[in-house]
């Protein structure tokens, strides 16, 4: 696949260890005209915000362990890396590693390249209702942590995005960055099959 640039946008990948297994956790801001100074900023955000939020609803047999930046101006640009060495904190085993919360990031267009999501990984055991099912909490829960870190990001300057890389199946020259409006998210666990031993990084 053809490098596809994006105007004032960067991909962030969250690093995880989970039980053994690595798993990333992808996410896109845009900042008119940021500087290194600014990625940095941002990097520290979303790092407090995963500490404060996010990290007090995984189960404590997950880590997140590097926050890793990528300038998506061209393919020569910077990648920043930041070190992180965070363990979430419910005592209660992780459901299955292929197991995840999807939570969905809206925006006000229509149509798969404006639409986002992240499957969360590490939830507890007691934040389920059943083998298939999130318990009510656990929604408001997550919902509360995503909304908090890109609020923090705003402040920064920094707008949540959609990352579109294709339209019709076919590769786009350049890339379309979509603010998110709204997030989503049901009580139905997804399953993401590469997150399984032996399949990640």
């Amino acid at each position: 696949m053809a490098f596809v640039p994006f105007e004032n946008c960067v991909e962030v990948s969250i690093k995880f260890i989970w039980a053994g297994q690595t798993v990333y956790v992808t996410l896109g801001f845009c900042k008119d005209g940021f500087n290194e100074g600014d990625v940095d900023d941002l990097a520290g955000i979303l790092g407090d915000s995963l500490e404060s939020d996010l990290m007090d609803d995984l189960s404590s047999n997950i880590e997140a362990v590097l926050i890793r930046i990528t300038d998506l101006s061209s393919d020569s640009a910077p990648v920043r890396e930041y070190p992180i060495a965070l363990t979430g904190a419910v005592g209660s085993a992780s459901i299955n590693l292929n197991t995840a919360g999807v939570i969905s990031f809206i925006t006000d267009l229509r149509g798969r390249s404006y639409r986002g999501r992240n499957y969360i990984p590490g939830i507890p055991g007691t934040y389920t209702s059943d083998a298939g099912e999130l318990n009510g909490a656990s929604i408001i829960a997550y919902l509360a942590d995503y909304a908090n870190m890109f609020e923090a990001a705003a402040v920064g300057g920094w707008t949540h995005v959609v990352l579109s890389r294709f339209h019709d199946h076919a590769e786009r020259e350049e890339g379309v960055a979509t603010p998110v409006s709204s997030l989503g998210m049901d009580v139905y666990l997804d399953s993401q099959r590469r997150r399984l031993k032996g399949r990640g990084d």
